[in-house]
């Protein structure tokens, strides 16, 4: 019973190595509504835990009727609000509130941390170029989301230095073997967190 992420910035090939190697673990990226531009940090935070706790569960529900689940993108998309703050698009109050709310999630076990994920970090000129290839796919907002895969991966360094072994890094040829590991542990999140160069 495993729950395994497969994470990288847009153009990636996330999809492709998931629609390869999952099979009927398959657990499909959301496309959601923006939520009102006029909520304050408190409300987007929750906002985006809930979705987050919704995508947590859709993963659970997977792993239970398969012996395991394979995400395309991580349920848990705290990364993406640490990389609009490492970029000076959101304010450091605004990530502190959704660090309360995550927070918050994983001590009741609304939304936990996968047990493996594979993070791949291809070169500016590589996700350009698979984006460029994919002509089926419309890529919004190509440009700041390329831009995250800095921070994405800073994200994921954070998580393997808290926990080595959880993070293998570029999708490998087969879907690797995982142990379960702590998924609703809250002293292991915010030493994640701590590790983060939250400062731009």
């Amino acid at each position: 019973m495993i729950v395994v992420v497969v994470e990288g910035p847009t153009a990636a090939g996330k999809s492709t190595w998931v629609g390869a190697h999952a099979g009927r673990g398959r657990v499909p990226e959301e496309t959601v509504a923006a939520p009102d531009p006029a909520s304050s940090d408190a409300e987007l935070a929750v906002y985006w835990t809930e979705l987050s706790c919704r995508r947590w569960q859709n993963a659970l529900r997977m792993e239970t009727a398969n012996g395991f689940a394979v995400c395309d993108g991580d349920p848990f998309k705290l990364h993406y609000s640490y990389g609009l703050l490492r970029l000076g698009h959101v304010t450091v109050e605004r990530f502190a509130a959704e660090i309360a709310a995550a927070r918050s999630a994983i001590a009741g076990s609304r939304l936990g941390v996968a047990d493996l994920v594979l993070c791949s970090i291809p070169s500016q000129s590589t996700l350009a170029r698979h984006r460029d290839d994919d002509v089926g796919r419309r890529r919004r907002n190509f440009a700041l989301h390329r831009q995250l895969a800095g921070p994405l991966e800073e994200w994921y360094q954070a998580l393997e230095a808290t926990d080595p072994g959880r993070v293998i890094w570029g999708f490998p040829r087969d879907l690797p073997p995982a142990v379960s590991r702590p998924r609703y542990d809250v002293d292991l999140f915010y030493d994640w967190m701590a590790r983060l160069p939250i400062s731009n």
